[in-house]
C-alpha cells in the first residue's frame, strides 16, 4: 500500500509539469494518470482506492475539459460499480456514450455500448440489451463498409493516376 501511495504522489508530482518544467495549466495529465492508477486498482480488485482515483481524476478532467478521457472514466466508474452491484452504472455507462458520441469518438462510443450492453445483459433486460448490441452491429458494419469504399476509391484513383483503364473493369465507379 505504501509503494502504491509512493507511486501516486510520484504520478501527481511528475504530470504538473509538462515540456521542461511548466506547470501543469489545466489538470488534464494529473487527471489522465490518476485514471490510469484507478484502472489499475479497478483490475487488482482494490474498489475503494479505484472509486477514489476515479472520482478524482473525473473532477480534475470536468475541470480541464478532457472529454476523451472522461469517456474512460464514467466507463471505468461503471464497471466498477457495476462489479459493486450499485444501480448507478447504468448512468455512467450511458454518459459515457453520450459523451463518445458528442466527440465523434466512435470507438469509445463502441465500447461504451458494449459495456452497457453487458450490464444490461446481466440484469436480464433482454431487450434493450439486443437494442443495445443491434446498435453497435450496425456502427460497426457502416466503420467496414466505409473502409472498404475508401479502399476501393483509392485504387480507382491510383488506375487514373497511372492512366490504366484496368481499374474500370475491375471496379465500377461509384455515382
Amino acid at each position: 500500500a505504501a509503494d502504491a501511495q509512493a507511486l501516486i504522489d510520484e504520478a501527481r508530482t511528475a504530470t504538473h509539469r509538462r515540456d521542461g518544467n511548466e506547470p501543469e495549466e489545466d489538470g488534464s495529465l494529473t487527471g489522465q494518470a490518476l485514471g490510469r492508477l484507478g484502472r489499475m486498482a479497478l483490475a487488482a480488485g482494490d474498489s475503494e482506492r479505484a472509486l477514489s482515483m476515479l472520482s478524482e481524476a473525473v473532477s480534475l478532467c470536468e475541470s480541464a475539459r478532457d472529454n476523451r478521457e472522461l469517456v474512460r472514466l464514467y466507463g471505468n466508474l461503471g464497471v466498477l460499480a457495476h462489479k459493486l452491484g450499485k444501480p448507478e452504472a447504468r448512468s455512467y455507462f450511458e454518459r459515457a456514450v453520450a459523451l463518445a458520441r458528442s466527440n465523434g469518438d466512435r470507438l469509445g462510443e463502441a465500447k461504451q455500448l458494449h459495456n452497457l450492453g453487458s450490464f444490461l445483459g446481466a440484469l436480464g433486460d433482454r431487450e434493450l440489451t439486443l437494442a443495445t448490441i443491434d446498435q453497435q452491429q450496425l456502427r460497426r458494419i457502416g466503420e467496414l463498409a466505409g473502409a472498404i469504399t475508401t479502399i476501393v476509391d483509392r485504387l480507382i484513383a491510383l488506375f487514373e493516376v497511372r492512366g490504366e483503364a484496368a481499374g474500370e473493369h475491375l471496379f465500377h465507379r461509384r455515382v
